[in-house]
């Protein structure tokens, strides 16, 4: 059986992280890849990726044109354009939960 390397974050006495790496075994899996449902339930799944893909992207659009445009009229500064300016350059950022209200 062949294996693969796993990184465990482990919490220090310091109050720190330090990671740990594992050696795990890989199972061979017995999911026949040809099998009709099979095909049927991938290709389905991969339309809901995209969807979820293009729902994501579209949450990053800063709203109407004609509302950002009056936004940016009277001075203000878009919500994205301030996170910017309040994060280092090297610093990552995690948007938590992008739907959040999707369609309302």
């Amino acid at each position: 059986m062949t294996s693969a390397m796993m990184v465990e974050a482990c919490r220090r006495e310091d109050g720190g992280y330090t990671q740990r790496l594992h050696e795990m075994p890989l199972w061979k899996t017995k999911v026949n890849r040809n099998d009709p449902v099979y095909v049927a339930n991938y290709k389905e799944m991969q339309g809901l990726v995209r969807e979820l893909e293009q729902r994501i992207e579209e949450s990053q659009w800063p709203g109407p044109e004609n509302a950002v445009k009056k936004h940016l009229k009277e001075g203000c500064m878009l919500a994205r354009d301030r996170v910017e300016l309040v994060l280092d350059d090297d610093s990552p950022f995690l948007e938590l939960c992008p739907l959040a209200g999707w369609g309302q």
